[in-house]
């Protein structure tokens, strides 16, 4: 960790110590800001009605989220914004006091998380849905500056994507993906295999023509309901390129859809964070997940396309793909450990 946790962070040094909400929030505000800020050192639940700072009801980068319990039960959550979508979901960065929520690499205890969190739910963090927990608003970061990570729209439609949109396309993909623990290497991969099925495109079908019985989205579910039905049930659209890839990470293993083959045994876990060549993962994705009839025929120009996307994207930024200029914001100390 990095100077804003330990040094004068008053939670560390009363005692109260990391992992911990408030510590952690305390400390990433002034990692952005490069100073301390002022903000409460009460309960997580007190600080947005005890805070001197500037806040509100609308996310800001680097603003501090504030959760409060209903009953008084509960101490709250404290979370940062880390990232901003089109449609209107936010990305926090997040601690817990002995919480080991997320896990990187796989069965390693963290009390570090990102979770993305939708209006629809009133941003309710997962593991609060069992409490009493509600949104109390955002105590603004006034040092965040006029960032922007909005992520590129999704460029769809029935019809063959440009390159230079699949491009588009494959940032948002990279990272949607990076934020839930995917490697650059599992994500081109998976793109080598996305363009040779789409070309990148979550409205497009098989053939250009409308089937339910045929291809459907970025990886060409067949019959398009075995997509098409999920989103239906969750309410997502058939074209939601954000849902799509919420179906590959987490409903890929439920559904049956992953089948290790003897050329690649390897689980889908152990695959979205693989580090080997990104055309041995385009071939893993291509056998254990795609399985087309005529693999020898795709395949190598996938394990190619694999390899574009690899060094296409060593340029992109995960964190503020849309912004060049303002890639110098600091990313956690925890995350660049985890991630790079």
């Amino acid at each position: 960790m990095s100077q804003w946790y330990y040094g004068n962070n008053p939670f560390y040094l009363s005692g109260y110590g990391l992992p911990n909400c408030t510590c952690y929030a305390y400390g990433r505000a002034g990692e952005i800001a490069n100073q301390f800020l002022p903000l409460p050192t009460g309960n997580a639940g007190n600080w947005y009605d005890n805070t001197t700072m500037a806040k509100g009801n609308t996310p800001a980068l680097g603003a501090t989220a504030v959760w409060q319990s209903r009953s008084g039960r509960w101490a709250g959550h404290v979370a940062t914004v880390e990232q901003i979508f089109t449609d209107g979901s936010v990305l926090f960065s997040c601690s817990g006091y002995n919480r080991p929520i997320y896990s990187y690499p796989p069965d390693t205890p963290s009390y570090f998380w990102t979770e993305r969190c939708y209006p629809s739910s009133n941003m309710l963090m997962n593991y609060m849905l069992s409490r009493d927990y509600f949104l109390k608003g955002y105590i603004y970061n006034p040092f965040a500056g006029d960032l922007s990570s909005v992520l590129p729209d999704w460029i769809k439609g029935n019809r063959l994507l440009t390159h230079p949109e699949m491009e588009s396309n494959a940032i948002r993909v990279w990272s949607i993906l990076y934020f839930k623990g995917w490697t650059r290497n599992a994500v081109a991969g998976l793109l080598g295999n996305m363009q040779g099925e789409s070309t990148i495109n979550p409205g497009i079908w098989e053939n250009l023509t409308p089937d339910i019985s045929r291809g459907w989205g970025l990886v060409q579910w067949t019959p398009s309901t075995n997509f098409t039905d999920w989103a239906h049930q969750h309410g997502y659209d058939n074209d939601d390129g954000d849902a799509q890839l919420e179906w590959i990470d987490t409903e890929t293993v439920p559904f049956g859809q992953w089948a290790p083959t003897t050329q690649y045994p390897m689980s889908f876990d152990e695959f979205k964070v693989s580090a080997i060549d990104p055309k041995e993962l385009a071939s893993a994705f291509l056998r254990d997940f795609e399985r087309p009839g005529d693999i020898p025929g795709t395949e190598p120009i996938r394990r190619e396309n694999a390899q574009r996307w690899f060094d296409y994207l060593a340029n992109i930024d995960p964190m503020l793909p849309g912004r060049i200029e303002d890639r110098n914001r600091k990313m956690p100390l925890w995350m660049m450990l985890k991630y790079w």
